[in-house]
């Protein structure tokens, strides 16, 4: 079974590169969701797919931490 393309990478990056990638995706999903709210987003659902790319770069994030508090 193929992976999802936003899970692709994730688990390789070092936590600069994730915390890179999480500022990038804050600002694709201001800027999704400001799009939605003026009617100019057709496929709406970029922004939850946003949301949730957030949410998998974080616990990742989180994940990085504890194996580095654990050391």
């Amino acid at each position: 079974m193929a992976t999802k393309k936003t899970e692709i990478g994730y688990k390789d990056m070092t936590t600069e590169q994730l915390s890179a990638k999480l500022t990038e995706m804050q600002a694709e999903y201001q800027k999704r969701r400001f799009t939605k709210v003026t009617g100019e987003l057709t496929q709406v659902h970029l922004v939850k797919a946003a949301r949730r790319d957030i949410a998998r770069i974080k616990t990742y994030l989180r994940a990085h931490a504890l194996q580095a508090a654990k050391k």
